[in-house]
């Protein structure tokens, strides 16, 4: 059962990282389906294809589902590493932030929580902890 008090005072930035991508996954699905119709197109395109790319790879009922092979399983190797999810996330992030250089929108909710999510991997990654998955997103099953 997810205990969401157990692990916040379990000062684990993994878990504050899961956290914060998946509510960047949700403003990502609420602001790209209401800036799809604006000039800011392109960004909700790219805001709904990060919010997939998070669900995917972060919920690990859904990696079970890719197709394993050995090029597969050398990027799940790669991706599982917090460096790595930290350098993507921030990536997204300065994407979003790009679209608020151009226009003021409210992708600039989104940018600093997935910013959060990334400097949360960067410290997991620095002090070497462990990947683990909070119960929110079915850690409790693995």
């Amino acid at each position: 059962m997810f205990d969401p008090k157990a692990e916040a005072l379990a000062l684990q930035p993994v878990y504050y990282a899961q956290w914060l991508a998946l509510v960047s996954c949700y403003l990502f699905f609420i602001l790209g389906v209401f800036y799809i119709p604006g000039s800011l197109a392109g960004f909700s395109i790219c805001g709904l294809f990060f919010a997939v790319y998070i669900i995917l790879f972060e919920a690990p009922l859904f990696l079970d589902w890719i197709p394993r092979g050995p090029r597969h399983e050398t990027f799940l190797d790669v991706y599982n590493s917090h460096f790595f999810r930290c350098g993507v996330y921030m990536c997204f992030s300065l994407v979003m932030y790009l679209s608020c250089i151009i226009s003021a929108s409210g992708f600039i909710a989104p940018a600093i929580t997935l910013m959060l999510a990334s400097i949360n991997y960067g410290v997991a990654g620095a002090l070497n902890h462990s990947r683990r998955v909070t119960g929110l997103l079915g850690g409790q099953l693995m």
